[in-house]
């Protein structure tokens, strides 16, 4: 049985090059404004790159703030600087598109990362943002994400950081300095994650167990799955424009995320009295539903006036925002 495994180009010059001097916008903020962290630690300095779309007006009563998922990044609605590739929401950010740019100022700023809308570990920063500063909130979008993690959310992110941890090249995560780059963990990482971003049914009409370019099995570890084919490209193309030790603290923080942990467990009191008017979707994936259902029933109870509704879509999540 011939040996196949992941075939990744080992050149992340442009990626260096935007993560220290980003083409976008930037704002830094020096040791006078650090950032105090839920470790006990304050983070200086620091710097968060960001895009804009549309005009603010007169008012400043027009802005929508737009939180990334997990993967995600600023650019929201224009072309990718690394990779080349159209923005990744520009489905629904654009002139005449739902969260129409003719109408409202945009603002999505890279995570260290007014309206707020934002899927997966946007969602949660939605969320959070209702919470802590609901006078400053009409409206709030959080999509496939959870007032917090499930113990199988956290198996599942667990699983994904042991693989870039477990690659040679990670180095104890001083990778950079001694000149490797944990490709091949993080690939597989990405992989793992990207099973549960589709449910069994999606994957299914997507792929079935259809042979990628061949009629019969090759019998070796090659792609012989579409599927198999579809998670190795995922897993190569990620690796391109994301940074490995970037993917285990942002994975780390999402399961530390408890929106409830100071109104003593209760969601209710994270809204208790707010105006922000909720519009909660949840996806049909693998691991986040029942957690969405249980948020937005609980958002009222809080005095807020919240509406949910379950997305119907052939491909998953991945249509409505990119995990």
């Amino acid at each position: 049985m011939a040996d196949a495994s992941l075939s990744i180009v080992r050149d992340a010059t442009g990626r260096s090059r935007e993560a220290e001097n980003p083409q976008s916008p930037l704002v830094r903020f020096g040791p006078e404004k650090p950032l105090r962290l839920d470790a006990g630690i304050d983070l200086t300095p620091f710097q968060i790159a960001y895009q804009t779309y549309g005009e603010l007006n007169a008012e400043r009563s027009n802005a929508v703030l737009i939180c990334h998922a997990l993967t995600g990044d600023q650019h929201v609605a224009n072309v990718h600087p690394v990779t080349g590739k159209p923005g990744w929401w520009e489905t629904m950010v654009g002139p005449g598109r739902p969260i129409d740019t003719q109408r409202y100022f945009v603002i999505s700023p890279n995570v260290v990362g007014a309206a707020i809308a934002g899927g997966s570990m946007g969602g949660m920063q939605v969320l959070q943002w209702a919470a802590s500063y609901p006078e400053r909130v009409f409206a709030a979008l959080p999509i496939a994400a959870s007032t917090r993690h499930s113990a199988q959310n956290i198996a599942f992110h667990e699983v994904g950081r042991q693989a870039v941890m477990a690659d040679p090249d990670w180095r104890g995560g001083r990778y950079q300095l001694e000149g490797t780059n944990p490709r091949r963990g993080l690939a597989v990482a990405r992989m793992g994650a990207h099973i549960t971003y589709l449910s069994d049914a999606a994957l299914h009409r997507k792929f079935g167990r259809r042979l990628q370019d061949r009629s019969n099995p090759t019998f070796s570890f090659d792609a012989d799955f579409q599927v198999e084919n579809y998670l190795r490209h995922q897993g190569i193309s990620f690796v391109e424009r994301f940074d490995a030790n970037s993917y285990l603290y942002l994975t780390r923080a999402m399961d530390y995320f408890d929106l409830t942990a100071d109104y003593d467990g209760v969601l209710a009191q994270a809204f208790r009295g707010a105006r922000t008017r909720f519009c909660v979707i949840s996806c049909p994936g693998l691991l986040r539903r029942d957690r969405d259902r249980q948020g937005a029933r609980r958002l009222p109870a809080g005095g807020t006036r919240a509406v949910r509704h379950r997305a119907r879509l052939p491909r998953g999540r991945r249509q409505i925002a990119r995990a």
